[in-house]
C-alpha cells in the first residue's frame, strides 16, 4: 500500500507540474483557438491538453485523504497513550477534540467567503502550512492547555484543507460532471481512515505517540504543500473556458458566469433553510450514533468486538454509496437522490430497534454507510445547484456553521437523553428526524421544479 501511494503522488507531482507548464504556455492558445485546427480535431478533443479541472479533482483527492486522516482520524488511535502518559482522562482529550470542531464550524464561514474573492490556492497552502506546525505543535505537548490551543488552532486551519474548498473547486470547474468530480474527492476522504488509522497505530507501536505525530506532520508537508501550490487555480474562465472544460471566447465567459444573489440575500431565501434544517438533522444523528453505537450495542449485550467491527464497516460502506450513488446525481434530479438517502438513514435506525441483534447491527452499518457517506457530496452539489456557484464559498460556509454546530452538540446531547430515557427513545427520535429531513429537501425539489 506504501509503495502505491508514494507512486500515486510522484505521478500526481509530475503531472501537476507538466500540466502547470503547459497551461501557462497556452493559455493564449485556448481563449483564442488556432484557426489552423480542423473541425473533426476541435469536436473530438485532439490537440488540447487535458482539461484542467481534472487535475485538481485528483490531486485534490489525494490531500483530502491525508488532510482528513492526519487532523482527524489519528486523534482516536493516539487518545489511549496519551492518556496513559500524561494522565489526563478521556473526558479532558476529547474536549479538546471537540473544541477543535466547534472552532472549525465559525472558521467555515471565513473560509467560504475567501474562497469566493481570492480562489483556493493561497488559502490551501497556507492551511498546509499551518496544519504541519500544529501537528508538530501537538507532538511537544505537555499540558491540558497547551493540547486544547493546539485544537483550537486545528479548528481554524481544518477548515482551510479539508472538504468546503475542494468542492468549491469541484463546483466552480464542473457543472454537468459536477456529481462525479465531487465523487471522487470525496472517495480520498472515505479513504482517510482506512488508510490512516492503521497507519498512525503502526507509528505509534515502533515509535511512541510523539514520534508519530513527527511523522505524520512530514506526511502532511510532503503530500500536502507542494500540490496545493502547484496545481491549484481559481476558474475555467481564467483560461478562456466554460466548466467541464467547454471552449468559449472571453465574451462568452463574462456572459456565462453566474453571477446569483449575494450571500446575505440566499440567507432570507426559505430554500436555504430548508437545506440547513435538513442536513443539520443529519449531521446530528450521523455525529450522535457516530460517538455512542457501540455504548449503545453493549448495553444490549453484543459482542465488543464484533460492535467495533459493525462501527469500521460503516466507513467501507460510505465509499460504496458514493461510487454506486453519487455518480446518479449527474443523471437523476439530486433532490430525489437527497430524499432516498434520508429514507436509508432512517432505515438504519429502525433497524437498530425492530431487527434482532446481528442482523440489525449489519443493516443498520450498510444503510448508514450508503445515506451519510453519500449525502456529503450531494449536499455540495445541491448547494451549487440551488444557489449557483459565484457565492458558493460564503453560502457553504454559513450552512456549514448550522450543521457544524449541530452534529459538536449531539454528542453530549445524546448522552443526557440516553442516561435519563434510555437509547430506544433516542433512535426513534432519530429515525423521524431523518424523514422530517427527507420531507424538507422534497419540499425544495418541489420548489425549485415551480420555479
Amino acid at each position: 500500500m506504501a509503495r502505491r501511494l508514494v507512486v500515486s503522488l510522484a505521478s500526481v507531482y509530475i503531472d501537476g507540474y507538466l500540466y502547470n507548464k503547459l497551461i501557462d504556455d497556452s493559455e493564449t492558445w485556448q481563449a483564442q483557438p488556432n484557426p489552423m485546427m480542423n473541425a473533426q480535431q476541435t469536436q473530438s478533443g485532439r490537440g488540447r491538453p487535458i482539461y484542467r479541472g481534472w487535475i485538481m479533482i485528483g490531486t485534490l483527492a489525494i490531500t483530502e485523504m491525508v488532510s482528513w486522516g492526519i487532523t482527524y482520524y489519528a486523534f482516536s488511535v493516539l487518545m489511549t497513550p496519551m492518556s496513559q502518559e500524561l494522565s489526563w482522562t478521556p473526558t479532558q482529550l476529547t474536549g479538546a477534540f471537540s473544541l477543535g470542531l466547534l472552532i472549525a464550524g465559525f472558521s467555515d464561514m471565513w473560509v467560504g467567503r475567501w474562497l469566493d474573492a481570492h480562489g483556493p490556492r493561497l488559502l490551501m497552502t497556507f492551511g498546509s502550512l499551518c496544519a504541519v506546525l500544529l501537528v508538530f505543535a501537538w507532538s511537544r505537548v505537555q499540558s491540558l492547555p497547551g493540547l486544547y490551543a493546539v485544537w483550537f488552532g486545528i479548528g481554524l486551519a481544518g477548515p482551510m484543507i479539508q472538504y468546503g474548498p475542494a468542492f468549491w473547486v469541484a463546483t466552480r470547474w464542473f457543472r454537468r460532471k459536477r456529481g462525479a468530480a465531487l465523487t471522487l474527492i470525496t472517495l480520498g476522504g472515505g479513504f482517510a481512515s482506512t488508510v490512516f488509522i492503521p497507519l498512525t497505530h503502526t507509528f505509534e507501536a515502533a515509535w511512541g505517540w510523539r514520534t508519530a505525530l513527527i511523522g505524520m506532520a512530514g506526511i502532511l508537508a510532503v503530500i500536502t504543500i507542494a500540490p496545493h501550490a502547484l496545481v491549484l487555480r481559481r476558474s475555467p474562465e481564467d483560461v478562456g473556458l466554460l466548466a467541464d472544460g467547454d471552449g468559449a471566447s472571453p465574451v462568452a465567459v463574462s456572459i456565462n458566469v453566474d453571477r446569483r444573489s449575494g450571500v446575505g440575500d440566499v440567507l432570507r431565501r426559505k430554500q436555504f433553510w430548508f437545506l440547513a434544517v435538513a442536513f443539520a438533522l443529519s449531521n446530528i444523528t450521523f455525529t450522535g450514533m457516530s460517538v455512542h453505537l457501540v455504548s449503545y450495542e453493549l448495553s444490549r449485550g453484543q459482542d465488543p468486538g464484533f460492535a467495533a467491527w459493525a462501527a469500521g464497516f460503516v466507513g467501507v460502506m460510505q465509499v460504496v454509496g458514493r461510487l454506486l450513488l453519487a455518480p446518479l446525481s449527474d443523471r437523476i434530479p439530486r433532490p430525489v437522490i437527497a430524499v432516498v438517502l434520508f429514507l436509508c438513514q432512517a432505515v438504519s435506525l429502525l433497524a437498530l430497534l425492530l431487527l434482532p441483534l446481528n442482523i440489525g447491527l449489519i443493516t443498520h452499518a450498510v444503510f448508514r454507510g450508503i445515506g451519510n457517506g453519500t449525502l456529503t457530496p450531494i449536499r455540495a452539489a445541491l448547494i451549487a445547484d440551488s444557489f449557483g456557484t459565484e457565492r458558493y464559498g460564503g453560502i457553504s460556509g454559513a450552512m456549514s456553521f448550522f450543521t457544524g454546530f449541530a452534529g459538536a452538540a449531539s454528542p453530549v446531547a445524546v448522552g443526557a437523553l440516553a442516561g435519563s430515557l434510555g437509547y430506544a427513545p433516542v433512535l426513534w427520535m432519530f429515525a423521524g428526524m431523518a424523514i422530517v429531513a427527507g420531507a424538507l429537501i422534497g419540499a425544495t425539489g418541489r420548489q425549485e421544479m415551480a420555479q
